[in-house]
């Protein structure tokens, strides 16, 4: 998941300079860089899969059919990106006018020199992540069966699962996906913004900065003409 985010961030960046993305953008953005990291970084997925598998790495499967369960990741990280980076902007924007919580410590609250944004980020991307859980679990639940090698086909592993425990099995270790992916949204999108807004504001400056002796020049240019 977070591989894709950063990604989608890359996309929406230069967009983002002269305000925040339309929501449009931050869907078709999301999802499609999200798809495209899931995929490209798939084989390593399940090599980690299958090296935590009860059963062991060589049982599981070893170093064959590394792209095993590739089909419901790519068709789920579509809709996943999606939801997260959609849900993320909506939050953001829904939250643009709650005041400050006069709480916050003045050190992380100008953090960037985003005021009291980092907050608002910090909750728009917990709550875009929670989201994103309820889209993702059951395809990493269907891809995680066949990485291991416990079925062979994308139709036996969703009979499979479906089996064992009805619709629920599609969504078994929700939670823990949620409380794994809520901290490292908390961390990772409000200091990728607070970064950003400082990366911005230098720009401006240096660009004012090198704008200031151009004018005098032009003025004497304006004269002689």
């Amino acid at each position: 998941c977070g591989e894709g985010r950063r990604a989608s961030r890359v996309l929406m960046d230069e967009a983002e300079v002269a305000g925040p993305p339309p929501f449009a953008l931050a869907v078709v953005a999301g999802g499609c860089a999200s798809a495209t990291v899931d995929v490209a970084i798939y084989p390593l997925d399940t090599l980690k899969t299958r090296l935590q598998a009860p059963a062991g790495f060589a049982v599981s499967g070893g170093w064959r059919r590394l792209f095993a369960g590739v089909l419901p990741t790519a068709l789920s990280s579509v809709p996943g990106g999606a939801v997260f980076f959609g849900v993320y902007e909506l939050t953001k924007a829904r939250l643009e006018g709650v005041a400050v919580d006069e709480a916050i410590p003045p050190a992380f609250n100008g953090i960037g020199g985003g005021g009291g944004l980092w907050h608002k980020d910090a909750c728009a991307a917990v709550t875009a992540a929670a989201a994103s859980c309820l889209v993702r679990t059951p395809a990493a639940i269907v891809s995680q069966r066949m990485q291991i090698g416990q079925y062979g086909s994308l139709r036996e592993a969703l009979s499979g699962v479906f089996a064992g425990g009805g619709w629920r099995g599609f969504y078994t270790g929700l939670g823990v996906s949620i409380a794994r992916e809520l901290p490292f949204a908390f961390v990772q999108f409000p200091l990728y913004e607070a970064l950003k807004r400082l990366v911005h504001r230098r720009r401006a400056a240096e660009a004012g900065t090198a704008a200031a002796p151009a004018a005098p020049a032009a003025g004497q240019i304006t004269r002689r003409a």
